[in-house]
């Protein structure tokens, strides 16, 4: 399925790449779903529309996800750590607060463990430099900044 890089291309490159959502990989499953990005990139004047069989797919895919889900709460000070290809994930909607005090401070870091679940090939194009064999260590293109403030900002 085609995905959307949001805003994150790397040079010479398109702003979408081509990533299968299911994928076998040293004999281990793994699912890269991204709804939102596989969505969006429809908005893109170079992909074909969805058809009909891709839409049901991705209803169905969604509401299985939906039906599987656990929910739970974050608290101040909570950590979470899980793994991109294992498992299905999102964040739900939040409303943040305006006093500078409780605004909320979300850090998300991307651990390329040595040694790790290999990733299929098709992800090396979302991934800028990164070579079969390697680990993705997040995602940087010539306009990201780095900055990782120890208080909200």
């Amino acid at each position: 399925m085609l995905r959307d890089r949001r805003e994150e291309v790397p040079l010479n490159k398109k702003p979408w790449f081509v990533l299968p959502v299911f994928n076998y990989v040293d004999g281990y499953l793994v699912v890269n779903w991204q709804g939102q990005y596989i969505r969006s990139a429809q908005h893109f004047d170079d992909v074909l529309e969805f058809s009909d069989v891709q839409i049901e797919a991705m209803e169905f895919l969604t509401t299985l996800a939906n039906e599987l889900s656990h929910g739970f709460r974050l608290e101040e000070g909570d950590t979470l750590f899980l793994h991109n290809h294992v498992v299905m994930h999102s964040r739900t909607e939040f409303v943040d607060f305006d006093a500078p005090d409780r605004k909320r401070h979300l850090y998300r870091l991307w651990l390329a463990t040595p040694g790790g679940r290999s990733i299929p090939d098709a992800m090396l194009e979302r991934y800028v430099g990164l070579t079969p064999g390697q680990r993705p260590s997040g995602i940087s293109v010539e306009s990201t900044k780095l900055c990782a403030p120890l208080t909200p900002m």
